[in-house]
């Protein structure tokens, strides 16, 4: 997974995975619905993503 900072958007797999990890670092769903609504209606600002390493689909931080 890489993050093209040129794109507009972010890659599919890379917003799939956000919302894996936010899904998973809180006890409810409400952060993972409440990224995916703002990023849908183009309220975010900006989006930076953490990855665990070049090799690793993982993400370690997300700031959005």
């Amino acid at each position: 997974m890489q993050l093209d900072t040129e794109l507009d958007t972010m890659p599919e797999d890379t917003i799939e995975a956000i919302d894996a990890m936010l899904r998973e670092a809180f006890k409810t769903d409400f952060e993972a619905k409440l990224v995916r609504s703002l990023r849908d209606d183009d309220l975010l600002v900006s989006e930076h993503i953490l990855p665990v390493s070049d090799e690793d689909d993982a993400i370690l931080a997300y700031i959005g």
